[in-house]
């Protein structure tokens, strides 16, 4: 698993550097097509002479070690010599390249990779792409530690990560309450080689919701290039606010221009939805308002909204994911709003 831990001041610039990666995992492609009955490595050998052919067990891990790096004792060439096949000496048995004395391999069916080109084509692209033992990922997840954080202490925190390409949220994390000074966070679905705003606040004054610097604490940091699972470190500090400026609830003046009359909640748009959706309801005067989304068996996905709100219209957006950040899966999920005299719920499908 390629994984970074990158400390740093939250203005600063993260960059990583490329590092070689696979789109080809030996132990679930290349190994099968070794072990392919008579006409794999396994039952018929892949090189040599009679009494003296390579002969491969089942083992993955230990075939791999056998045949990457490793010389053969006939010749000047490695088994497999990551990013090379022309120097690799198994492919050049079983491609049948002339430079190569002795008969084609596998023994005893020398035409196999004729029929099977697909198989040649991915042990092609291993080698090339460096023979490592598995895949790349092609996802990553963010895991945000944080220290020092005495100033928020039973205070609510929540964090975003953003897609820097098209604005949209890869996920988000709630913290109702900080309860230790020390506290780590994580949200998966970083794609490969993306680049993303890591948005984070405390919310200092405790009203509930996001405010600017310096009502409450907020955070950038900037994550480019992501290469697998990254951690970032970040040590509570007042020098550098940003204002992140956090969607979350969006109030909306009705569209008759005026307050709404009463209580109540829409049905969310669209539906069927993937990836996300947005629910609106409608307060006539300021009241707590707690929105959350269950499951069918009742059990707690995310809580969206937990604030007193003014009077007026709102939309809130839910990307499909739980309040840790991790994606859920299709199905039927009810919204339930409690608000005032008003307590509402409302079906809405995910559809991945």
């Amino acid at each position: 698993m390629f994984k970074r831990t990158v400390w740093l001041m939250p203005t600063f610039l993260l960059s990583f550097l490329s590092a070689q990666v696979s789109n080809v995992d030996f132990a679930t492609q290349v190994n099968p097509i070794f072990q392919a009955g008579a006409a794999g490595c396994a039952a018929g050998g892949c090189h040599g002479t009679a009494g003296n052919f390579f002969i491969l067990g089942t083992d993955a891990t230990a075939n791999y070690n056998a045949l990457v790096n490793v010389l053969n004792s006939s010749n000047s060439l490695d088994y497999i010599e990551p990013g090379n096949t022309a120097a690799s000496y198994l492919y050049l048995k079983i491609t049948g390249d002339q430079s190569i004395s002795g008969s084609r391999m596998p023994l005893g069916n020398s035409s196999y990779f004729d029929d099977h080109a697909d198989q040649l084509e991915t042990i092609r692209v291993w080698i090339e792409e460096g023979a490592l033992p598995e895949a790349a990922p092609t996802e990553g997840t963010l895991t945000l530690d944080l220290t020092g954080m005495t100033p928020h202490l039973g205070q609510l925190f929540e964090l975003r990560v953003v897609d820097q390409s098209d604005g949209s949220e890869v996920g988000q994390v709630r913290v109702d309450s900080i309860d230790t000074l020390d506290f780590s966070v994580s949200v998966p679905g970083l794609a490969i080689g993306g680049s993303y705003n890591v948005d984070f606040y405390a919310d200092l004054n405790g009203n509930g919701v996001y405010d600017a610097p310096g009502a409450d604490h907020a955070w950038r940091l900037v994550l480019t290039n992501v290469q697998g699972d990254t951690t970032l470190a970040f040590a509570h500090n007042t020098d550098n606010f940003v204002d992140i400026a956090w969607p979350g609830t969006v109030g909306i003046v009705s569209a008759t221009g005026g307050l709404p009359e009463i209580f109540a909640l829409q049905q969310n748009y669209p539906n069927p939805f993937n990836p996300s959706t947005q629910i609106r309801y409608d307060l006539p005067r300021a009241v707590p308002v707690t929105l959350t989304v269950y499951d069918l068996l009742g059990r707690e996905v995310v809580v969206l909204v937990d604030a007193r709100q003014s009077a007026g219209s709102y939309t809130v957006r839910w990307n499909g994911r739980n309040r840790q950040g991790k994606r859920v899966g299709t199905g039927v999920y009810l919204y339930r709003i409690q608000a005032g005299p008003l307590t509402d719920y409302q079906r809405m499908v995910l559809l991945r």
